[in-house]
């Protein structure tokens, strides 16, 4: 099954954050709460972690990237487990 991975609400007053790093490749394995990307917003930066262990398939964003709550930032394909 393929598991879209999207940015969450951060904070109410903040609706997107600049892509600082993606932290996985496609074709990588990663675990549940494993850090896929280091985001930056006015207030922090963080690391989003992966809801689902699975192998990264697409990767739709890149660094230096304006991303914004809801918008799609990875596909993760949960039978492919390593």
């Amino acid at each position: 099954m393929i598991t879209e991975v999207t940015l969450p609400k951060i904070s109410e007053n903040v609706d997107s954050g600049e892509v600082v790093d993606v932290l996985v490749n496609v074709g990588d394995s990663v675990d549940t709460e494993q850090a896929l990307v280091e985001l930056e917003t006015d207030k922090a930066t963080f690391e989003l972690p992966s809801p689902v262990k699975g192998k990264v398939t697409e990767i739709d964003i890149h660094k230096g990237d304006e991303v914004k709550t809801g918008q799609m930032i990875m596909k993760i394909d949960t039978e492919q487990e390593s």
